[in-house]
């Protein structure tokens, strides 16, 4: 491989492709799927291709929760908390169980770790839960994040601001 080679993207897997937009893909799937429904709104998810890609991570996620089990079984005030917030969700439809983990279904599965956080200096919610949707089962797995369109970063460029 010749130098100037190895520093041209293209070498390494980056192609400027003009019909590759992540940005128009998911923006296409969420104006394709929007629907109000129930007083709120819902939306498929942008899958990148096809979901098969994804692999078990069922190890992972109960490796987390037998994690989170011991932690509570010293804190009972914190078990009583995410149980309730968890039971909230799935009331809500922000979360679903799986009936029966051993049967496969005709919708994409992925078993999401999760973990406490905590704010003592919020007024309202001092503890939430946070989902861990990066989690992959090995370095040559793929995460929920790498099935799914990214859509537009909200997030603010740490070089425009003040």
């Amino acid at each position: 491989m010749t130098s100037k080679k190895f520093w041209q993207f293209e070498s390494i897997g980056i192609k400027d492709d003009p019909s590759y937009n992540e940005v128009d893909q998911s923006i296409e799937t969420f104006e394709k799927t929007v629907r109000y429904k129930d007083n709120r709104y819902e939306v498929e998810l942008p899958w990148k291709g096809d979901w098969h890609e994804l692999n078990d991570n069922y190890s992972v996620a109960k490796k987390r929760l037998d994690s989170l089990v011991r932690r509570f079984k010293n804190n009972p005030d914190l078990n009583l908390q995410y149980r309730e917030t968890l039971h909230n969700y799935e009331k809500n439809g922000i979360i679903e169980k799986v009936p029966n983990p051993e049967n496969p279904i005709n919708k994409p599965v992925f078993y999401m770790p999760h973990q406490p956080l905590f704010r003592d200096e919020s007024l309202t919610t001092k503890m939430r839960i946070v989902f861990d949707s990066s989690s992959s089962h090995s370095f040559h797995h793929l995460s929920w994040n790498d099935c799914l369109w990214p859509g537009t970063n909200l997030n603010s460029n740490i070089f425009e601001l003040n």
